[in-house]
């Protein structure tokens, strides 16, 4: 027999506590769901970014060995350059040749113009893009048909169109013409950053088409209609961080030339490995997270996780690295470094260094000095500061944080120095390296490496104990680079970690 409704129990719904701890469980469980999810989107952002790394790896590689497939004959300014030290006139000159060393000099040279890393745009009626070049010391060569002055000092390969006179000793005479390239990269590679910004035909065919010497230039490139579009939207919306980028897409993709390109436009996912993400008409390769990857040609001093070093300062007997494009160490022979003076700073030889390392790439250990009391110098002979640097190409995805792993000019500061493109190109090459402004605020040693730009990187194992020292030892007629806080990124994604052959530069 049913009890009455009055005294059954009637269940109308849950408490607010039950609702609550239901609540509770969903969330917690959502919590995990999402969280898994998140790791797991982020895990295939990562794994798309190496894809594209390894891909664009094989590309610059074929790209770089193509280029030391080329021929190259020395220059007399090579030559002169390359030269060995001794005492004339008690002081001391490039004297005594060493063809050697000449070719791997016009080698560096070589790669230099025809692998440029990085751009900027500066006030030039000719040449609004800069791929870094700086002038070579001389008098432009005053023969018809070549290059005009002021040109003619970045004309390459080096000293193509200048004569140097030091101490009143024409030690080098250039050559007549037009040379193979211009402000810090070769017509060829130019046309190809051209080629992907849009300019007209006469403006990607590495070809004086009016005579005037110079190749390529701004009323080439501007001659229809479309180029003149193009040219002015590339002027108005680019920013400096999507240099390298677009350069290495233009390289690789729009490649002109004896050298051509490696990949094919249709090989890459539009909008997802290529964007234009600042609006200026030039793709850049993208990582997954659609920011800029960042190519550094010769990233001296960089310490990858494949070559930690670890905790410490170098020491003299440490095995040395070697420069890719010279293996038999031509570059540190203690005959092309300065023996003449008798305290610091143990430098290349006065005119040699003052050319080879702001143009080409460092060969001074920053950590010169900084060895404990009783120990040599980190050095061959013990008494400089030359080391040669592996010198591995670094490309580089800032990964999920979007921080990348190393110091670059801003906008504002290229916009700032755009009107002295000199001491801008040097800032861009590294050099000088490292400024003082970058040792640690808490006065202790920093982990930090130099890069492409001259800043700091935030990496394990590379104390540079001696910045002031270091700075000092510097052509003091540069002044340093903006400050730039180096910036801590663990979770970068580049071709060093992913590779591991030893490259890598520290």
């Amino acid at each position: 027999m049913l009890a009455p409704l009055s005294t059954r129990s009637i269940r109308r719904g849950f408490t607010l506590v039950e609702l609550a701890i239901v609540v509770m469980i969903i969330g917690v469980l959502l919590a995990f769901i999402l969280a898994a999810s998140y790791g797991s989107v982020e895990q295939a952002r990562s794994r798309a970014t190496q894809a594209l790394i390894t891909k664009l790896e094989l590309g610059v590689n074929e790209r770089l060995n193509a280029i030391l497939a080329q021929s190259v004959i020395p220059t007399s300014a090579h030559q002169w350059l390359a030269a060995d030290q001794a005492i004339v006139n008690n002081a001391l000159f490039p004297s005594i040749p060493n063809p050697s060393r000449a070719q791997v000099i016009a080698t560096v040279d070589m790669v230099r113009a025809e692998l440029p890393d990085v751009f900027f745009l500066q006030s030039d009626g000719n040449y609004p893009i800069n791929f870094a070049g700086l002038p070579v010391p001389g008098n432009a060569l005053g023969v018809a048909g070549s290059v005009p002055a002021p040109y003619a000092n970045y004309a390459l390969p080096l000293g193509t169109a200048t004569v140097y006179a030091p101490q009143n000793q024409v030690l080098w005479q250039g050559s007549i013409g037009p040379g193979t390239g211009m402000l810090g990269a070769s017509y060829n590679a130019r046309a190809a950053l051209h080629k992907s910004i849009g300019l007209s035909p006469t403006g990607i065919d590495a070809t004086d088409n009016d005579g005037d010497g110079l190749v390529d230039e701004f009323d080439e490139c501007t001659f229809t209609v479309e180029g003149a579009t193009a040219m002015t939207r590339f002027v108005t919306n680019h920013t400096h961080q999507t240099a390298r980028a677009e350069l290495l897409y233009a390289l690789l993709v729009n490649g002109a030339g004896p050298l051509g390109s490696v990949f094919e436009e249709s090989e890459f996912r539009t909008g997802v490995e290529v964007k234009d993400t600042d609006n200026d008409g030039a793709p850049e390769f993208v990582d997954a997270w659609g920011k800029p990857i960042q190519f550094f040609r010769w990233p001296i001093y960089y310490s990858s996780p494949a070559v930690q070093k670890g905790a410490g300062t170098y020491t003299a007997y440490e095995p040395r690295a070697r420069f890719q494009l010279d293996p038999a160490g031509r570059l540190v022979s203690p005959a092309w470094w300065s023996t003449y003076t008798n305290g610091p700073p143990y430098r290349i030889s006065q005119v040699a260094g003052q050319l080879f390392e702001p143009l080409f790439t460092s060969l001074t250990d920053p950590n010169f000095g900084a060895t404990p009391a009783g120990q040599l110098p980190w050095d061959l002979a013990g008494i400089y500061p030359r080391r040669e640097f592996a010198t591995k190409f670094l490309i580089l995805s800032a990964g999920a944080d979007q921080e990348y792993g190393v110091a670059l000019l801003t906008d504002t500061q290229i916009q700032a120095a755009s009107q002295t493109p000199d001491l801008l190109s040097h800032w861009l090459n590294g050099y000088p390296n490292p400024p003082q402004s970058l040792v640690h605020p808490n006065g202790a040693s920093s982990q930090l490496g130099v890069i492409g730009e001259g800043y700091g990187i935030l990496r394990n194992g590379y104390p540079l104990t001696n910045l002031p020292l270091i700075h000092a030892n510097l052509d003091p007629t540069i002044p340093a680079p903006p400050d730039v806080p180096p910036v801590e990124a663990g979770d970068d994604i580049s071709n060093h970690e992913l590779l591991n052959q030893g490259g890598g530069a520290r």
